[in-house]
């Protein structure tokens, strides 16, 4: 059986010592024992639905409820190493690889209908993937409660969906921190801006986000000095000066327009979104 990575094709076993979780749609088969993730929840006016437990986005593309038959294909995930949160989930070919251009790639190999595609991802955190894969189903993004930083929750999720080709994913998490940092009034500080620009790459919709975020509280940009930020975090301190210098930020309140900072298949797009 051929065992795919991230590095490519390896040659492998199916692992049987590893507790396998079914997670194929199929109400018979699944193992998500807490229902919450599946009840309704209040909508908000913004178009989310959420609870105590969860964020969902219900205005994009079809939801995949507990029970729904999606389809009997399956991919067997192996997530982490047997030294690390090893867990090997099997979730529905067709939704992984509707959302993830990774799986899309990866399963796009011709394999006898008797054998599952397989995926290794070593190098990955089991229960960061397990929101992921949660998400894929219930179009949730689980907050637990209490949460000290949303950003040091939301930054694995979203690069973890960076490097999965999930654009979705990665875009429902950008309106997650637009409401939250709107409605709750939160501010971001340089600390902040330190933590997203160490895990992000340029050009990503986590930064521009900041950019355009960071303006909002006047002290920042009374303190924003090369000595008070520049050194801390060069690209941001460019950044920032290049947005002002361009009228790009400072007055703009990313709330107004949460698709600035949406990404679709590597491509930006303004003032639309139709993920």
């Amino acid at each position: 059986m051929d065992t795919m990575t991230l590095s490519g094709f390896v040659p492998q076993e199916a692992k049987t010592d590893v507790p396998v979780q079914w997670l194929t749609g199929l109400k018979p088969h699944m193992s998500i024992q807490d229902t919450s993730y599946y009840g309704d929840s209040s909508k908000s006016e913004s178009g989310y639905s959420s609870t105590n437990s969860s964020f969902s986005q219900d205005h994009t593309m079809e939801s995949y409820q507990y029970g729904q038959e999606i389809d009997d294909d399956v991919v067997v995930v192996t997530v982490g190493t047997a030294l690390h949160n090893c867990a090997t989930l099997c979730v529905s070919k067709h939704l992984i690889c509707s959302y993830s251009f990774f799986f899309k790639l990866v399963c796009s190999s011709p394999m006898p209908p008797s054998i599952p595609c397989q995926v290794e991802l070593p190098d990955e955190d089991s229960a960061i993937f397990l929101i992921f894969v949660k998400w894929l189903y219930t179009r949730n993004i689980e907050i637990p409660d209490p949460l000290s930083s949303i950003l040091e929750y939301i930054i694995p999720i979203y690069t973890l969906a960076d490097r999965l080709r999930a654009t979705a994913l990665k875009n429902s998490l950008i309106d997650l921190l637009v409401v939250i940092y709107s409605e709750e009034a939160s501010m971001l500080d340089i600390s902040d801006v330190v933590l997203i620009y160490a895990n992000t790459s340029t050009g990503s919709g986590l930064r521009r986000w900041a950019v355009d975020e960071y303006p909002r509280l006047p002290e920042n940009i009374q303190h924003a000095s090369w000595d008070n930020y520049g050194k801390q975090c060069p690209e941001f301190f460019f950044d920032l000066a290049k947005a002002s210098f361009n009228n790009q930020t400072l007055l703009l309140n990313p709330a107004s327009d949460p698709t600035r900072y949406h990404d679709h298949d590597g491509v930006t797009h303004a003032g639309c979104c139709n993920y």
